[in-house]
């Protein structure tokens, strides 16, 4: 496949002072377009990530779970403990960790692109597009997404390097050096969040077809040999931990099936990405049957998707978009076999596709067209990104209100954990499910606190306590004990 790739020599924008320049560019641009959401609060499953003891020595994070679920990711359990040990649930903090990652990953876009000889101006359309792309707010602005943000940086680093390592090594083994630094890169992905053996398929594809091999073939069945060592060693450690949830089959939320989630979970994300305007926005649209806005929002979609395929043909290199766009879907392809996705599962393929985007936009620039067709390009790029900003905002107003709420909801369910009597359990009953509710921006009542349930009886020294939640109508009477409290949410008033 001679669209993957082809080694260059590195171009003068890859010098340290333009690159380390343009790091700094994105991050102030990072921090002005996110910084509305730089302090939301915990809610709803973000109380799944307060440690219970964050001063757990880094190295036992690896033969543990997660105590609030049962996730095995003890690499971000490690940051999670270095940050929470100081500064507790202040999630600012957590928000610029999380964010500084994000920036990375842009310029990492960057770096990618010119590699691939993109002048200028398609590596900084392709960062700053994956810089404020709305399909990727939720995963920079929630308070439990580390782990996704992470595993994808970590993953493309060792996308990166496997890269660098195999570029000129037709006729000789892949260099060792970066290859090294490749596995280590991987297997950090892989120990911070499960979906990063996703990457496992990007470097295999790379192994193959970067460039096709004509000797050196050892050296590359070598590296796939240490890549399966690292599998074996993630679920080998995975497996003797005790209960850490192994990937089952089932219809369970985050269990797996092979049939039409398939197909309906590709064209969400997809649909994701494409977006001009909010995903919010569309699905209040939906609800409430705004056909207008649809149509309109439509029509942009349709507009957006058709410059990228026309910037793509005069790019001339339809090849190595088709292999970018192959290598973000097998990049986000574990998550695709889950019952349910959201949004957040789009950051994997989003760095791929930015790419893709900034090289079309870039070519179409540089077409022959005339100067007010170029003119007019511009404004349809800087309305575009303005328009994906608009939605970042939104998002992150969406989520301080239900980080706020939660705030004071916490506080006032605090009196009840405390006054439970020695082993009872306070219910949480939750309303029928809301067709207006949406992933993490449109939630009500104690959907607010619903990973909270650990965290309440830490919080408040109830070790001995339970906290649990249910549906409507309540815990059947089999359910509940003598001693137990059910509460309802009624309005702002809690009903016993």
């Amino acid at each position: 496949m001679t669209g993957v790739p082809a080694a260059t020599d590195p171009p003068r924008a890859l010098r340290a002072g333009p690159a380390l320049l343009w790091l700094a560019a994105l991050a102030v641009l990072g921090v002005l377009i996110f910084a509305p959401g730089l302090d939301i609060p915990y809610y709803s499953d973000d109380f799944y990530f307060v440690l219970a003891d964050p001063h757990l020595p880094w190295h036992e994070r690896f033969t543990r779970r997660n105590e609030g679920a049962d996730w095995y990711r003890p690499v971000e359990a490690i940051v999670l403990g270095m940050i929470q040990g100081r500064a507790g649930t202040d999630p600012r903090p957590l928000h610029a960790t999380v964010l500084g990652i994000h920036v990375l990953l842009a310029w990492m876009v960057w770096l990618a692109t010119v590699r691939l000889g993109g002048r200028p101006p398609a590596a900084e359309v392709a960062s700053v597009w994956f810089l404020a792309w709305q399909a990727n707010a939720m995963a920079v602005l929630s308070n439990d997404t580390l782990s996704q943000v992470l595993s994808t940086v970590l993953g493309c680093a060792a996308t990166l390097m496997l890269w660098v390592a195999l570029d000129g090594s037709a006729g000789r083994g892949p260099r060792r050096l970066p290859v090294l630094l490749a596995i280590v890169a991987f297997a950090a992905a892989l120990f911070t969040k499960e979906s990063g053996i996703g990457f496992l398929l990007v470097l295999s594809f790379l192994l193959v077809f970067r460039p096709p091999p004509a000797r050196g073939v050892g050296g590359r069945v070598l590296v796939a040999l240490a890549l399966v060592a690292v599998i074996a060693l993630y679920f080998g450690m995975r497996a003797a931990t005790a209960g850490a949830a192994m990937p089952m089959v089932g219809e369970g939320r985050y269990q797996f099936r092979l049939g039409a989630n398939l197909a309906v979970n590709a064209a969400k994300l997809a649909f994701a990405m494409l977006l001009p305007t909010s995903t919010v926005t569309v699905f209040d649209a939906l609800q409430a049957r705004r056909w207008l806005p649809l149509a309109l929002t439509a029509v942009a979609t349709a507009a957006l998707l058709a410059l990228v395929v026309a910037g793509v043909w005069r790019w001339r290199r339809g090849r190595t978009a088709l292999a970018l766009l192959l290598m973000g879907a097998l990049a986000l392809s574990p998550t695709l076999l889950l019952n349910h996705v959201s949004e957040l599962y789009a950051y994997s393929a989003t760095p791929f596709v930015a790419v893709i985007v900034g090289a079309a936009f870039a070519a179409l620039l540089g077409s022959r067209s005339s100067a007010a067709g170029r003119v007019t390009l511009i404004a349809v790029l800087g309305g575009m990104l303005l328009a994906q900003v608009s939605a970042v905002r939104q998002k992150a107003a969406l989520m301080e209100a239900n980080g706020r709420r939660a705030e004071v909801l916490v506080a006032r369910l605090e009196p009840y954990v405390r006054g439970l009597p020695p082993g009872a359990t306070l219910w949480l009953v939750l309303p029928p499910r809301s067709p207006s509710a949406y992933s993490v921006f449109h939630l009500d009542g104690f959907e607010l606190v619903r990973g909270a349930e650990l965290h309440l009886v830490q919080r408040f020294g109830r070790p001995d306590a339970k906290v649990r939640q249910v549906r409507e109508p309540g815990p059947s009477v089999a359910m509940r004990g003598p001693d137990d409290v059910t509460l309802r949410l009624e309005g702002d008033a809690l009903v016993p």
